[in-house]
């Protein structure tokens, strides 16, 4: 509960943070069985304190967990908030988040997106990883990640979703917070 309202964070109940590089620094994931089961003490906790849940827009998959069909269907049809950050505030903030992992557990994560990042893409974001230069890796990758949400903000539109967008001028969950 935050702020007075009931939060449920997917991406922690399913030990990813949801991206290619979702496992890195994260314990092993949950059974799809005990990620159903702390999902659901999340739901009744929540619906114990409010009417609304807010929750991250997410992919079906956070890592292996899956998301429940009757709870996916039902964050497709909800409004969504995006806050809009500046491109340099994000990266220096995955640069932060992901920078400090081994540089091969880095290169793997970018070995599975390969196909979708595009040959060029791949090869330039590996050497940069090996020449120690993270930043330039992760602003190729953030890049395709931004196409990616671009692409999913515009079917929640063509859906008919209510799309709220909100303007910030860094990454702050205390500020995003304020703003939502």
């Amino acid at each position: 509960m935050e702020m007075n309202q009931s939060v449920i964070d997917l991406e922690g109940l399913a030990c990813h943070k949801g991206s290619a590089f979702g496992s890195l620094g994260m314990p092993e994931q949950p059974s799809q069985e005990m990620f159903e089961n702390l999902l659901a003490i999340e739901l009744w906790s929540s619906v114990a304190n409010s009417t609304d849940i807010w929750l991250e827009d997410e992919s079906r998959h956070i890592g292996k967990s899956h998301i429940p069909n009757i709870i996916w269907e039902k964050m497709r049809v909800s409004p969504l908030y995006f806050i809009d950050i500046p491109f340099p505030k994000r990266l220096d903030y995955i640069v932060q988040e992901y920078g400090i992992y081994d540089r091969e557990n880095l290169k793997s994560s970018v070995r599975k997106i390969e196909k979708r990042l595009g040959g060029l893409n791949t090869k330039n974001a590996l050497q940069f990883i090996d020449e120690n230069n993270v930043k330039a890796a992760f602003e190729i990758l953030l890049k395709y990640y931004d196409k990616l949400y671009q692409k999913s903000l515009e079917k929640h539109l063509e859906n008919g979703i209510e799309l709220h967008k909100i303007s910030s001028l860094d990454v702050d969950k205390s500020n995003a917070a304020l703003l939502l």
